[in-house]
């Protein structure tokens, strides 16, 4: 894109400094320029190209009154690109402040040394646009009251700008509070959620424990039924064993009464039936050998009657009853 450096340049090519007494000549330059024409200097060293700028400064001195006034000076820049160094500046206004010849250098420093080179004039013509001519009081008035104008306005906006910025401020920390409100209520209205989940199976659990407590409680009272009834057959079982106990005991004293009647009886042979008198004689013709009374009596006193007498059958006793219930409870 095409800009206006070279066009600017007030020297048409740059300024070649090879020596510092090397020649500059004068430029003409305009009062009315604000920031416009640049003077631009190319350094060298005795025909050998500057390839570094990191050491060297520049700047361009100008008075406007040499003899009675101290002059100033402003930075040059240094021109990337360039084959040798190169730096460059606008005339400052202050430089054209009036029409006529002022006194320029050119100042280089490097390595604590300043080295300036020779004068050189620039001629400042008088501006198209002149600020000193007699009627410029009253435009200046006119100037100035629009720059005065201007500058309140610029106030007024600035102070209006700033309570519009104080504004925003205020409206994005209450968005930001809002926005902080509402994650905390969206956090609490999880933390709710939870616990009403949280709660609902507690609900549930407990209702389930209930149930649970209910069931056993029912197969608590079926046992204890069933125990009843368990314990009513064993009480049954056992004073139904006691009677049978106490039959057998009674069987076993008639057996024995029995016994005892049968051993002391005594029956005579003709006392015997026919019948009865054949089956003998066939058993005495077979072989068989019949006791005599002797033997009976003897064989009765070494194995009935020990069977029969005293204690043979004893009655129940409360192991006998608990082992029933055992079995009956199984």
């Amino acid at each position: 894109m095409a800009t206006l450096d070279s066009f600017r340049n007030a020297t048409g090519d740059p300024i070649r400094l090879d020596l510092a007494n090397g020649y500059i000549a004068d430029i003409r330059l305009n009062a009315g320029d604000v920031n416009g024409r640049t003077i631009t200097v190319e350094l060298t060293d005795n025909g050998t190209p500057i390839t570094t700028t990191a050491e060297i400064t520049c700047a361009l001195a100008y008075n406007t009154s040499p003899g009675s006034s101290l002059g100033d000076r402003v930075t040059m820049s240094p021109v990337s690109g360039a084959a040798t160094a190169t730096f460059r500046a606008a005339v400052p206004r202050k430089a054209l402040a009036k029409p006529g010849r002022i006194l320029l250098g050119i100042e280089i420093s490097s390595g604590g040394h300043k080295v300036c080179s020779r004068n050189f004039y620039g001629l400042v013509e008088r501006a198209v646009f002149d600020a000193m001519s007699p009627d410029a009081d009253d435009k200046l008035g006119r100037i100035e009251q629009l720059i005065l104008d201007a500058d309140k306005a610029t106030s007024s906006a600035n102070t209006a700008a700033g309570k519009a910025n104080t504004a925003a401020t205020a409206a994005n920390t209450a968005a930001a509070a809002a926005n902080t409100a509402t994650g905390k209520a969206n956090t609490a209205t999880t933390n709710a959620s939870a616990a009403a989940t949280a709660a609902s199976t507690a609900a549930s659990k407990a209702n389930g424990a209930a149930s649970s407590a209910t069931t056993a409680a029912s197969n608590a009272n079926d046992k204890a039924t069933a125990a009843d009834t368990a314990a009513t057959a064993a009480a049954t079982a056992a004073g139904k064993a006691n009677d049978a106990a106490s039959k057998a005991t009674s069987a076993a004293g008639d057996a024995r009464d029995a016994a005892e009647a049968a051993r002391t009886s005594t029956i005579e042979y003709a006392q015997l039936s026919d019948d009865c008198k054949e089956k003998i004689a066939a058993s005495a013709s077979a072989g068989v050998v019949f006791a005599t009374q002797a033997e009976i009596d003897e064989q009765y006193e070494t194995v009935i009657e020990p069977a029969l007498g005293g204690d043979a059958i004893q009655p129940l006793t409360q192991d006998d009853i608990d082992w029933a219930l055992s079995i009956i409870n199984q």
